[in-house]
C-alpha cells in the first residue's frame, strides 16, 4: 500500500514537471502573439492617423490658396482707388470697399495623431515636418483671430 502511494505520488510529479514548464510557455507564447497584436494594431492606427493628417494638410493647403485668391482680388480693389486718388480722382469713400477674408486652419488629425504618438512609428524626420506645418498653422489663426 505504501509502495503505491508512492508510486502515485511520482507519477503525480512527473505529470506536474511537464505541465508546469507547459503551462510557462502557452502563457508566454499568449503574450508574445497579444504583444504582436496591438503592435499590428498601433502600425494601423498610426497610418490611419498619418493619412487623415496628410489630408487635413492638403485641405489647409487648399483652403489657404482661396484665402489667398480671394484677398488679392480686395488688395487689387484697393490698389485701384489708391491709383484713383493719387491721379487726382474723387473717390466716394462708401465706394471703397475694405475687406479681409480669413480662414481658420484644422489641427485635429495632428493633435490625435500626437495623442496616439505617431511620432515612434514615423520617425523624427517626419514628426519634424509636420510639427513645423502646424506650428506655422498655430501662427496665422493667432494672427487672424
Amino acid at each position: 500500500m505504501a509502495d503505491m502511494k508512492s508510486n502515485k505520488i511520482r507519477n503525480d510529479l512527473i505529470r506536474l514537471l511537464w505541465e508546469i514548464p507547459a503551462v510557462v510557455i502557452a502563457v508566454l507564447l499568449a503574450l508574445g502573439l497579444n504583444t504582436l497584436k496591438e503592435n499590428s494594431n498601433e502600425k494601423a492606427t498610426a497610418k490611419e492617423s498619418l493619412m487623415a493628417i496628410f489630408a487635413e494638410v492638403q485641405e489647409n493647403s487648399e483652403s489657404l490658396d482661396g484665402f489667398i485668391k480671394e484677398n488679392q482680388s480686395y488688395l487689387d480693389e484697393l490698389q485701384k482707388n489708391s491709383d484713383s486718388l493719387g491721379a487726382g480722382a474723387t473717390v466716394k469713400p462708401e465706394s471703397i470697399n475694405i475687406l479681409y477674408e480669413h480662414t481658420l486652419l484644422s489641427d485635429a488629425a495632428w493633435k490625435t495623431g500626437l495623442k496616439k504618438e505617431i511620432n515612434k512609428f514615423y520617425g523624427p524626420e517626419v514628426t519634424r515636418g509636420l510639427a513645423k506645418i502646424y506650428n506655422l498653422q498655430d501662427l496665422l489663426n493667432d494672427v487672424w483671430v
